[in-house]
């Protein structure tokens, strides 16, 4: 269930940087987690693969913050986790 929950967090991860190859800014991050939320995307379990915490900064801050690289890191170890 937790492995379910993680990949739909982070389906939304391919379009960071979308726009190209960098990464994006903070109202960029905002837009990924609008459409991930409106897909029915686990905004919960995304933190959870982003941070390791159940709460934090706001999620679109820490989405700016990454680079895509270590966003999309993220991620894979949380799958490997679950």
């Amino acid at each position: 269930m937790l492995e379910e929950q993680i990949e739909i967090g982070v389906a939304g991860l391919d379009l960071v940087g979308r726009g190209g190859e960098g990464d994006v800014d903070a109202e960029g991050a905002r837009e990924i987690l609008r459409e991930l939320k409106a897909v029915g995307g686990d905004l919960h379990a995304l933190r959870l693969a982003l941070t390791g915490a159940d709460r934090g900064p706001e999620l679109a801050a820490v989405l700016a913050a990454l680079s895509r690289e270590e966003a999309i890191a993220r991620a894979d170890r949380a799958r490997g986790a679950a």
